[in-house]
């Protein structure tokens, strides 16, 4: 301001509440009307009047962007825990629940054991017998639970087990009927590409996946494609590294 004097903001950019971002094609700009102090920098006398100013932020959007990801993915596995974050863990937990419902609403969700975003596919579990066919409809929550890894696998396929055992208490009684008069159902098992079943004549009968138990990661391009958006909307939330 000249002659020494200076205008200190009271707030500075520590809290941009109510901010009004502006994406320009190279950068975030965020503006936002403040009261300043004056006071004279060698002296450090300061007037009890304050005066209306305009601080000014940028970030690069190239910067935000190619640094979302990981900071999302940091954010998300903080998110799992139950404790207060401060500095750099703060930054990226806020990071995270900017894009959290456009990440969900996409169908994906973050897999602690992998540390990725997983995204399962509804799928079905099929027995190809002469004397019956039939298919048990598996939804995609269990195949992302199974692709998780970890317990979660573990509670996955015990479901999936106990759907096609369910199943094939009642389909084994065609089969029994049609070659094997006198056996009976015993157990199911979990196998890895599916759930097998036995009968008392030790004949296994095998429920396979229609379309491999398919998942899938999330990607960083993917990513983008999801969550641009929602950033764009909040640079400054997911551009702190």
């Amino acid at each position: 301001m000249g002659n020494g004097v200076n205008a200190k903001v009271d707030d500075g950019f520590k809290k941009l509440l109510n901010r009004g971002y502006q994406p320009h094609f190279e950068k975030y700009v965020s503006k936002q009307s403040v009261s300043a102090e004056i006071f004279h920098s060698s002296t450090g006398a300061s007037s009890s009047a304050r005066i209306g100013a305009t601080v000014e932020a940028t970030v690069s959007r190239k910067a935000v962007l190619s640094g979302a990801f990981g900071l999302v993915k940091a954010g998300a596995k903080l998110g799992l825990k139950a404790v207060p974050y401060v500095g750099a863990a703060s930054y990226a937990y806020d990071a995270y629940q900017v894009v959290k419902s456009s990440l969900e609403s996409a169908g994906y969700e973050y897999s602690q054991e992998q540390g990725e975003f997983i995204k399962g596919y509804p799928d079905a579990l099929c027995l190809k017998d002469r004397a019956v066919n039939s298919c048990v409809g598996i939804d995609s929550s269990i195949i992302k639970a199974k692709n998780k890894g970890g317990q979660s696998a573990k509670e996955a396929e015990e479901l999936m087990r106990m759907l096609v055992e369910k199943d094939f208490q009642k389909t084994s009684k065609i089969i029994i009927e049609d070659r094997y008069k006198g056996a009976y159902f015993q157990f199911c098992f979990f196998i890895g590409s599916g759930v097998s079943c036995q009968i008392s004549t030790g004949t296994r009968f095998l429920y396979g996946s229609k379309n491999g138990l398919h998942s899938e990661t999330l990607t960083e391009e993917k990513f983008l494609e999801i969550a641009t958006p929602s950033i764009d909307g909040n640079p400054f939330d997911t551009g702190r590294i």
